[in-house]
């Protein structure tokens, strides 16, 4: 992802970016706030009674608060953890104490109309239409939360309907609902009936304009924002539960080269569609490579490299459920794919450079991988446009161009245009090319000898933000005496100062020329970590080292002579964001927040109106 474009869709939410405090602490305010709202409820309604027996009214309006309010949250909270163990405690007493206070408000108000009229049923009914008010609190949680098709409905009225039950047998300190309790949650479903249908309104009302301007859902893409941040960790599956993408339809294509033992079982295997791994969290194609990673290499015992090619997020998946088409997209190239020509060398390395700017082709005659970058200057995303280009440029020296954007630096400072990325009236891209014409052979070998290894470093690294699910890659490729090193981190871009870290440690250690990649994944993107998250932000150099070591030694004990073999092929008609879209998101999103902050309150001050009245009438 290039430069910061999209901040003001991230502004609107800033609350999840918000740390909560700890469970501990939510609950002493939960527990305040029962005992507080308790005593001022007994207060006005034995107001005569203030002066003569202070001491009683506290100690029960407290007793009555606990016993109405914070019991029911608590018992709210052991329900819903029991039907979403994955939400932390914190998070759902978070959610109950906002519905607390939400009923707080109206339990105060009943009771101030109970001291002024007298008027049992009123004061009832005040109670009763507030409890059914934060049934749409719940509704909206539950929805982008549960996403259980209607068992998220079950959930919403868990507290509603623990609080009308709790709050009768603490109703002889404050005032008695006077009619029968089946009277009494007749009058609660009924208004609950109302709100349900309030919140469907505001739901349309949200969900049609991004479906209609983009084809995207927007209820799908709230419930994944707000699970990353309420689950404290974002998903490695597909979304499931996702409407049919719709988005712009585009053939994809997608290039593998693979490197085959004597035998023909892969033994490293370079993956690379052309599509972009974002935009954050577990929205779209953001945990892409650690999926694909995951099943190709359990499905072929093979290193697998799933790269970022020359792609910006234009292309960008609509929905997870898409992983389907890559995986089968994986397979097919490596059912179809056939040994490559050699011509004279079975494999040798070409560099140019132009400016900041740098190629580098890793051939295996007809076919090659070439990567790009510009590091210690920002290296971004390289747009399909400007890919094209470069594309026929390349074809010059090898039949089957492989682009790569190594993605390996970025830093905020950057001028804005680097953070931009590389199109093709950019600066940058008179650089690439240049670069291109530059190239000459440096190393190359009649034989292709390969070592690999994959070095799980996620977990053992204590699971840092900078860093995604998946491995360390390496591959080391032999030239005679020479060596030249690819090492690949599941992340979204990288601190110069952690890319030339690594480097120097592989020349001063082994004697070995490298290139450090991301696959620029936006896993690690969530609502308070954008962009600028990228590997060494938090992860520092000598945590990583041990790691490099041990997969630099792997791959050199078990390196062989290896054939390379190449495939290529098209998803047709694949969903993505297409150009432009995150200007498009933004201008549909201003819209829909502008026109809602008048709608919405209309809406739910209508609800509250309706439902009071339908509550009164039974």
């Amino acid at each position: 992802m290039s430069g910061k474009e999209g901040n003001s869709i991230l502004g609107y939410m800033e609350l999840f970016s918000k740390k909560l405090p700890g469970a501990l602490s939510l609950l002493a305010i939960l527990l305040l706030l029962s005992v507080v709202v308790g005593v001022l409820a007994a207060f006005a309604i034995h107001i005569s009674a203030i002066k003569a027996e202070p001491g009683y009214l506290v100690a029960t309006g407290a007793l009555a608060g606990i016993m109405a309010i914070m019991l029911p949250a608590l018992l709210t909270t052991i329900v819903i953890k029991a039907i979403k163990s994955r939400l932390t405690v914190k998070r759902i007493v978070f959610i109950a104490l906002i519905g607390s206070s939400i009923y707080s408000l109206f339990v105060l108000l009943a009771s101030t109309v109970f001291a002024l009229t007298g008027n049992y049923l009123v004061s009832g009914a005040v109670i009763i239409l507030g409890d059914a008010g934060i049934f749409g609190w719940w509704f909206f949680i539950s929805k982008f939360v549960l996403s259980r098709k209607n068992k998220f409905l079950l959930a919403a009225m868990v507290q509603p309907t623990l609080n009308v039950l709790l709050y009768i047998p603490s109703s002889s300190f404050l005032f008695s609902l006077s009619t029968s309790l089946g009277i009494i949650m007749l009058k609660l479903y009924a208004g609950i009936l109302i709100f349900l249908f309030v919140s469907y309104v505001i739901l349309y009302f949200f969900e049609k304009p991004m479906k209609k301007s983009l084809g995207i859902s927007g209820i799908d893409t709230m419930s994944q924002l707000l699970q990353a941040w309420l689950f404290d960790i974002n998903f490695s599956l597909p979304y499931i539960g996702a409407a049919q993408p719709r988005g712009v339809p585009k053939d994809i294509g997608v290039q593998c080269i693979s490197l085959r033992r004597r035998d023909g079982t892969p033994k490293v295997i370079f993956f690379v569609p052309d599509i972009h791994y974002g935009p954050t969290g577990i929205m779209g194609g953001s945990n892409f490579p650690y999926m694909l990673e995951k099943h190709a290499m359990g499905r072929y015992r093979a290193t697998s490299f799933i790269m970022h090619g020359a792609v910006n997020e234009d292309n960008n998946p609509v929905s997870s459920g898409q992983f389907t088409h890559m995986k089968e997209a994986l397979d097919r190239c490596m059912r179809e794919s056939k040994p490559v020509k050699k011509g004279g060398f079975a494999s040798r390395l070409s560099i140019g450079s132009c400016g900041d700017s740098r190629v580098s082709l890793l051939s295996f005659g007809e076919a090659g991988i070439v990567t790009m970058s510009r590091a210690p200057k920002v290296t971004e995303d390289v747009s399909p446009a400007a890919a094209m280009i470069l594309r026929k440029l390349l074809e010059k020296f090898v039949g089957k161009p492989v682009l790569v954007d190594a993605h390996n630096s970025r830093y905020e400072s950057a001028p804005a245009a680097e953070l931009k990325g590389v199109s093709p009236e950019s600066q940058y891209m008179d650089e690439y090319m240049g670069a291109v014409g530059t190239l000459k052979g440096l190393k190359g070998s009649r034989s292709l000898n390969v070592g690999s290894s994959a070095v799980e470093i996620h977990s053992q690294l204590g699971t840092p933000v900078d860093l995604a699910p998946g491995s360390l890659n390496a591959a080391v490729f032999l030239f005679g005496s020479q060596k030249h090193v690819m090492l690949q981190f599941n992340a979204n871009n990288m601190l110069p100062s952690f890319r030339t870290a690594i480097i120097d440690h592989l020349k001063g250690k082994y004697g070995a020329d490298a290139e450090v990649y991301t696959t620029d994944t936006h896993y690690v993107n969530t609502l308070n970590m954008d962009v600028s998250n990228v590997l060494g932000r938090h992860t520092k150099p000598d945590r990583v080292i041990p790691f490099v070591d041990a997969a630099v030694t792997q791959a050199l004990s078990n390196a062989e002579a290896v054939s390379a073999y190449y495939s290529e092929t098209v998803v047709r008609k694949f969903p993505v964001w297409g150009p432009n879209s995150r200007e498009r998101i933004t201008a549909v999103i201003e819209s829909m927040i502008t026109l809602a902050r008048f709608m919405v309150p209309a809406i739910i001050v209508a609800g509250f109106i309706i439902a009071a009245w339908v509550i009164s009438l039974l």
